[in-house]
Parts: C-alpha cells; sequence; structure tokens
C-alpha cells in the first residue's frame, strides 16, 4: 500500500504595475516585477521545485527553465492533473496562463497562429489552420507514449500521419433522459420517430414536455443541426465527399439535405425542439431536464447524471440521437480539450525543457494520468482496452463505439468557415415559426459565397497590430459606449489571481495546488493583428457568454471614474484588486464635475458602486451579433483610434 504523501504545488505569483498590462502575453511572461507588489498579479501561477523542508516559497518572477502552460477557459479543471505532475516530478518548474474569457476556442486558436503559445499548449480544437500546428507544434507520431491511444481516437488526430494535438477529457453528446419519468409513463426509450410519437402523446396525457434544448447560443443549435445531418448523410462516403467540396467553396448539390430537413421538421412539428432561454442541464433552468416536468434535454454541454440531486432524486441517463427509422441512431463525441508541446523547445539551449514536457505527455499517456486529467469526471475513455463499468452512464455510448454507432463532432470543422452562426440562427429561426428548412440552406450558401470571395470566414474589420490587453479592453469599451448609446464606457481586465489552496487524491496521494481567483467580468482576450472575424471578436467579450444579454449603465462624475481607474475593481471585497479601463468615444476629456452615463458589463462594480452610480440596465437583443458588427465599424483597430 502506496504512503500517503502530502505533495504542495508551490505558487508564486507573476507581479505586475498597472503599465505591465501593457504587453503581450508572452511579454508579460519575462515581465521584472516586486514582490511588494504581490495583491496586483496577471494571468500566471507559478510553481517552482520544492525545498528541502517542503516549506511554502514565492518568488517574483519564475526561473528562465520554467515550462509555460497555456490552458483556456477553466484552467482549474488541470490543476488536479498539475499537482500529480508536482508530485511525481518535483523539480519541474511550471508557470501557468490561464484564459478566462468568452471564447477559448478561438483565443487558443489564435494563440497558436500567432506563434504566442506556451511550451505546453492547450485548446479545444483539432485544427491545422494555415499550418499553425505545423508551424508551431511538436509532431508527436513517433513517441512511444502516442500508441497507449486507441487507434479509432489517434484516427481522428492525424493529420496525414503527424500528430500534433492529443485529446483529453472526451465528451459524448447524445439526449439526456429522466429516467424516473420514463418508468412512470411506463414506457422504453425510443428507437425511432414512430416511438417518439408515441412518447409525445404519453407527454402531453402528463403535461409535461416532451424534450427542450437551448436558444440562446447558435452553437448549440447548429450542433442539433449537423448532429442529425450526421445520422442521415453526412457521415456517409457520399456525404464526406459533399462535405469536402463545399468547405471547399466548390459548387455542390444541397438537394442532399433534402430529407434531412423533412425529419427536422417532422420532429419540430411534434415539439422536440422545444427552446428554453438556459442550458437544459442547469438546475436553475426553468423546463430543464431536472425540472421532473421534462422526459428529454439537448445540450451542448457534457451530461452529468448526478447533476440533478441537489435539486431532485430522480434517475438520468443518456441515449443517441434517433434517425426516423432507427437504423442510425449515434452518439457524437468530441475531445473537450488537446494538449500538444510548442516547438520551441526543439530550439538549442531548450534540451531540459523538452525533457521535462515529454515526462508530462508520458504520464498523460497512463491511466493515473488519465484520472488525474479527468479527475471526478465521467468522460469517455481513450486509452487502448480500458474497462467501462457497466454502472456508468457512458456503458452504452462505449458499446455504441465498439459497434460503429459513434461520430465525431462536426463543429469545430465548420467552424472555420463562419458557419456557426447563421446556420444556427436559421434553424432557431425554423423553430420559431419565421422559417423553414430552406433558411438552412440559403444560410450556407450564403457564407460559403463569402468566404470564397474572402478567401475565408466573413471579416468585420481588421488590427494594425498585436494589442495588449489594456488596449483591447478600451476598444471593447468604446464598442459597449456605441451600443449603449453613452460618451463612456467602463471596463475591468479579466486577470486571473491566485486563490486558495486546493486539494485532490490521486493514487492515494493527498496532492495540493494554489487555486485561481478569476475576474468573470473582465475583458481576457487581445486582438491580434490581421482579419476579426466573429469568432475573433468574441475572444474579447467581456466575461463569459452569459454577461451578454444586457449592459448595464452607471451615473458617475469625471472624478468619481478617474478615482475608479486609481483604485481598482475590488470585485471580493478582499483587497485583491482588478484594472479598471475607461474609454471616451471622439477624443473627449473627463470633466471632474460632469456626470456621465457609463456603459459597462452587468456586475462589473461592488455593490457600493451600483447604488452610488443608480445602476440601470439597457436589454440587448441579439447582443452577440450586434457587438460584433458595431466593432466592425471601426474598421480597422489600432492602440491610439479614436473610439
Amino acid at each position: 500500500m502506496m504512503k500517503k504523501i502530502i505533495c504542495t504545488m508551490l505558487a508564486a505569483v507573476m507581479i505586475f504595475a498597472l503599465c505591465a498590462c501593457s504587453t503581450t502575453k508572452k511579454e508579460e511572461s519575462a515581465e521584472t516585477t516586486s514582490a511588494t507588489e504581490a495583491e496586483s498579479v496577471d494571468n500566471t501561477v507559478t510553481t517552482e521545485a520544492e525545498p528541502e523542508n517542503n516549506t511554502s516559497a514565492v518568488e517574483a518572477e519564475p526561473a528562465g527553465n520554467a515550462l509555460t502552460v497555456d490552458v483556456y477557459n477553466t484552467g482549474e479543471r488541470f490543476l488536479p492533473f498539475f499537482a500529480y505532475v508536482k508530485d511525481l516530478y518535483p523539480d519541474i518548474e511550471l508557470s501557468i496562463t490561464t484564459f478566462r474569457g468568452a471564447n477559448g476556442s478561438e483565443y487558443s486558436n489564435n494563440v497558436l497562429e500567432h506563434g504566442d503559445q506556451g511550451d505546453i499548449y492547450f485548446t479545444s480544437r483539432n485544427e491545422c489552420k494555415d499550418e499553425a500546428c505545423r508551424e508551431n507544434l511538436i509532431d508527436l507520431s513517433g513517441y512511444e507514449f502516442v500508441s497507449k491511444l486507441s487507434q479509432s481516437i489517434l484516427d481522428t488526430i492525424s493529420v496525414d500521419g503527424e500528430i500534433y494535438l492529443l485529446p483529453i477529457q472526451n465528451t459524448v453528446y447524445g439526449i439526456a433522459y429522466n429516467k424516473t419519468l420514463l418508468e412512470e409513463m411506463d414506457a422504453e426509450l425510443p428507437q425511432n420517430y414512430d416511438d417518439l410519437v408515441a412518447l409525445k402523446e404519453k407527454c402531453d396525457e402528463r403535461g409535461i414536455k416532451l424534450c427542450v434544448m437551448s436558444g440562446k447560443l447558435p452553437g448549440g443549435l447548429f450542433q442539433v443541426v449537423t448532429n442529425i445531418a450526421q445520422m442521415n448523410f453526412l457521415d456517409t462516403p457520399d456525404g464526406a465527399a459533399w462535405e469536402k467540396a463545399f468547405l471547399a467553396g466548390e459548387d455542390v448539390d444541397y438537394s442532399v439535405w433534402d430529407d434531412t430537413l423533412a425529419y427536422m421538421q417532422k420532429l419540430i412539428d411534434i415539439g422536440f425542439f422545444e427552446l428554453v432561454e438556459e442550458n437544459p442541464l442547469s438546475t436553475s433552468t426553468e423546463n430543464g431536464l431536472y425540472s421532473g416536468n421534462t422526459l428529454f434535454a439537448i445540450s451542448q454541454s457534457s451530461f452529468n447524471p448526478d447533476g440533478g440531486k441537489d435539486v431532485t432524486d430522480d434517475e438520468f441517463g443518456l441515449m443517441p440521437f434517433i434517425s426516423e427509422d432507427g437504423s442510425a441512431n449515434y452518439y457524437i463525441y468530441n475531445p473537450g480539450s488537446f494538449i500538444g508541446i510548442s516547438n520551441e523547445l526543439l530550439e538549442e539551449g531548450n534540451e531540459e525543457k523538452l525533457e521535462n514536457a515529454l515526462k508530462i505527455l508520458e504520464l498523460y499517456a497512463t491511466e493515473l494520468g488519465q484520472e488525474a486529467l479527468n479527475y471526478n469526471a465521467d468522460v469517455f475513455p481513450i486509452l487502448k482496452d480500458s474497462n467501462v463499468d457497466s454502472g456508468s452512464p457512458l456503458y452504452d455510448a462505449y458499446n455504441a463505439s465498439l459497434e460503429g454507432r459513434m461520430e465525431r463532432l462536426k463543429y469545430t470543422t465548420w467552424n472555420e468557415y463562419g458557419l456557426i452562426t447563421p446556420v444556427g440562427d436559421a434553424f432557431k429561426n425554423w423553430i420559431l415559426g419565421e422559417g423553414d428548412g430552406q433558411g438552412i440552406i440559403d444560410a450556407m450558401k450564403e457564407i460559403r459565397q463569402e468566404a470564397k470571395e474572402q478567401g475565408g470566414a466573413p471579416v468585420y474589420c481588421t488590427c494594425d497590430s498585436d494589442l495588449t490587453l489594456e488596449e483591447s479592453a478600451r476598444i471593447v469599451g468604446g464598442v459597449y459606449a456605441k451600443m449603449a448609446g453613452t460618451d463612456v464606457a467602463l471596463m475591468s481586465l479579466g486577470e486571473t489571481h491566485v486563490g486558495e489552496l486546493k486539494e485532490y487524491e490521486i493514487d492515494g496521494r493527498t496532492c495540493s495546488i494554489t487555486g485561481l481567483n478569476v475576474n468573470p467580468y473582465g475583458v481576457n482576450g487581445i486582438f491580434y493583428e490581421g482579419n476579426i472575424t466573429q469568432e475573433d471578436s468574441w475572444v474579447a467579450l467581456p466575461g463569459t457568454y452569459s454577461n451578454t444579454d444586457s449592459i448595464a449603465i452607471l451615473h458617475l462624475t469625471g472624478a468619481q471614474l478617474k478615482e475608479l481607474v486609481e483604485n481598482g475593481f475590488d470585485q471580493y471585497g478582499d483587497g485583491d484588486i482588478y484594472q479598471y479601463v475607461i474609454s471616451v468615444r471622439d477624443g473627449k476629456e473627463l470633466d471632474d464635475d460632469t456626470v456621465y452615463e457609463v456603459a459597462t458589463v452587468p456586475g462589473n462594480y461592488t455593490e457600493e458602486l451600483a447604488e452610488l452610480g443608480s445602476v440601470e440596465f439597457i436589454d440587448v437583443d441579439d447582443f452577440l451579433n450586434v457587438f460584433t458588427e458595431t466593432l466592425g465599424s471601426y474598421e480597422t483597430l489600432s492602440k491610439d483610434m479614436t473610439l
């Protein structure tokens, strides 16, 4: 029996003065800072080898041989793995940078395209856009640890025989259902459309909803469209050939979609796509899966069978997407993340860093490494000869993968061409009775024609250089001010600060690591030089997508605004300060005595400031599209531009 070991992941914080926000991400990692400024931190948390006496130590700057780890969005989900790395390899130093903005997928994509990635690179996309992977990552196909992955997984990540990104946290998508309700209705899981019709009648008799899904984000709606198309034709050899030609901008026959659209109309007619505002797998969503009055739910987020345990004793399960005749009932799977190594580690002088990075990926390809990466998560296995417990909610999905009833999510493939939003919006309009299936075809035709003419996704504006976080936040503030019709906007920077110690039990060891505090209302992404697409614009959205329904308006004097910039945003009231940035339109100067209407993100202020500024709210319909179009009105973004 292994000895219980306490492994403490020692955190040091990269400290910076206000002017340090005017650096690019890589410059931030190298910024020399003062230990006396420990209350102000950026997105980097650093660990070092444990001292002889195992006591904590904090240094102002990571050593030059520390591996930089680039994590997008919820970085804390990887903390158990990092803690386990430190336990096994205490001499490996890590400098962790995390992004917490709205569009983490595009953020990680942009970082790689511009060669701004860390030594260890995380992303949610397995793409090699513009040769970005080949230019910036190491081909891992020849390393022994790669052979431990199942061949079906390797087939989906191979790029002409080369492998740059290894999958993490495979998610299986299907239709979540209420087992308890199904049993009370004396019904079986549906196998085809006729079964769904019969269940609809039972639901109507009982006064409950057949199936709901969120109508808030176009990505989830798009996902449903392609999931159904995959069952009908898209994952046949002919469908794959059609998709390749379509995405290449070639002339294609859209009639291949006829059967898919006809089936979707049938599903709409029986109320199978009833829309709810928020995630139907959230316990707070009215008429969501856990409300007790909904039988099925479709969600873009992963299914957790215990997700409703705090509000209901009902049991839940996951079933495949149902084809019309039942002959092609498929689950859809997608890795939640990928991990790779920067090819800068192949350069002379980086031999030790490369050796350490490879140790981390060797650990990744072990059962315990996977346990740490997927800590307390029931995810689809990726290693060879995985054993899935028959009681697992993924047991049926695992068998489906062995039987060839599982397909890869199409989202990441089509996203590059700007198709997600217009197709998702067209589907929503169809469900709401404001369009029909032809709207989906028209959207695909229009976007592909624009992409063909422009050589890619529609471009809304350009950026003349790589901007800093503060410069990007100032521009975002200008967009908010334009949208709200005010002269002034107040943004905060979405830095990630060091948090409290967290402990994880891994292989009989209690591993500790410093957690991360986050500003959920701040701008966390920068604008890079080049064309700005809709996806690029969303990288700089303040906070997360949950902040995109309205704009808050504060009423503050110029003097009060200046004081806010000086003092910052004490979100938690604990002296942990996030920097404020003011945007003033048309090059105007703030007058100390004038009261201004100030546009900001709902929640981007303390309760005291909300009361002082008599906060009110402006609802913004179609917020995401309006944000992108307003940003596009600037045409060219630059650090000194007039807002």
